[in-house]
């Protein structure tokens, strides 16, 4: 008895609470069907360029309750300009901070700073609107000076060096600088090396130059490094642009090193030939002289052959011209060796006097 109570009771709690919302859904139609249709925007018929000019004027005239509605509308406009889109933002600002609503006065200069970074509003603007913009203003710049710092990080992570100095040098020898820098955003618009003598209480900057195959380049002449003891040169590296530092390598107070060992300018000064070009000279003058016995030879033959020929020509009828042809031969292999044994020649005694020049060790 009591579970058929029970049963009967849960189905009347059902059927109440389905008659209810029944109920809840009829009046809500019935309302919907009542309520007016949305009345059309006031100034449908109007321009942007013109509600703008309008709500100017109710600024002007501090009307403030006019400004807001009047750019609402333009803002629910669509097809706006950047321009009329931060024009509005501005009278919406001042509007509604004079009015007493200083919370969606913040949004509308937030956006007009996020559109208009260095917008300011004239010093005699009243202290009620200056609040406003000034609490956004300082909240933007910090904003945007955060963003700015996360995005450089990004930059300089990006960034890397893939080669180094050389650990160490000679005395009086050239100090060459050349690195390949990985710069995928082309961020690097200088590069410097700051150096010194260990024990020199400054730094001196070498610019390094770009070439055109993206390697920066720089060198300290042989005189600067030139010692009788030897040193510690101290250095670090900077890239930069227009905003400051960017990858850096060392410091000044942990500058990174290169051992100089004792050597002056006369000692460490190289030969000024490599030895490949002296091989290249020389070879070239042994090539032509084997080229210039080739033809001495052929010049020979052809000799021999146009002397049987004239000698033949005094017991038979031989054609005149084949003997015309072999003389024109013999002539122009004549001409060709003689010039071949005298640039053979000149190569020759250039490889001579190269040779006093070469570096012969082949560094």
């Amino acid at each position: 008895m009591r579970q058929l109570l029970g049963a009967q009771r849960e189905e009347n709690v059902t059927r109440v609470l389905c008659v209810s919302l029944l109920l809840l859904v009829l009046g809500a139609q019935r309302a919907q069907a009542a309520a007016p249709p949305a009345a059309p925007p006031r100034h449908a018929d109007k321009s942007v360029e013109l509600l703008l000019r309008e709500a100017q004027i109710a600024y002007q005239k501090l009307d403030y309750d006019e400004v807001v509605p009047i750019v609402a509308e333009v803002l629910a406009r669509e097809g706006l300009s950047a321009d009329q889109k931060l024009d509005a933002y501005l009278l919406q600002g001042t509007s509604l901070a004079v009015i007493g609503d200083p919370i969606e006065a913040e949004t509308s200069f937030r956006l007009l700073l996020r559109g208009r970074p260095s917008f300011d509003l004239p010093a005699d603007t009243a202290p009620k609107i200056l609040a406003v913009f000034r609490k956004v203003q300082i909240e933007e710049r910090a904003i945007a000076g955060q963003l700015g710092a996360m995005e450089r990080q990004r930059i300089i992570s990006e960034l890397k060096l893939n080669n180094s100095a050389p650990a160490k040098i000679t005395g009086g020898s050239p100090l060459v600088f050349a690195y390949r820098l990985r710069d995928t955003r082309n961020a690097v618009e200088a590069f410097s090396v700051w150096y010194r003598r260990g024990g020199d209480p400054s730094f001196s900057a070498l610019a390094l130059q770009r070439d055109e195959e993206g390697i920066w380049r720089g060198a300290l002449p042989g005189e600067w490094t030139a010692s009788e003891q030897g040193f510690a040169l101290e250095y670090h590296l900077e890239t930069s642009d227009d905003d400051g530092p960017l990858l850096t390598a060392g410091s000044a107070a942990q500058p990174l090193l290169i051992e100089v060992a004792p050597g002056s300018v006369e000692d460490a000064a190289p030969p000024p030939l490599p030895l490949w070009s002296f091989a290249a000279v020389a070879g070239t003058a042994i090539a032509l002289g084997i080229t210039a016995s080739g033809t001495a030879v052929a010049t020979l033959i052809v000799q021999q052959d146009h002397d049987a020929m004239a000698e033949r020509s005094r017991s038979e009828v031989l054609p005149g011209s084949e003997l015309a042809e072999l003389r024109s031969t013999g002539q122009a292999l004549a001409l060709a060796t003689t010039v071949l044994w005298v640039s053979s020649g000149v190569m020759a005694l250039a490889a001579g006097g190269m040779a006093l020049f070469v570096d012969w060790s082949g560094e």
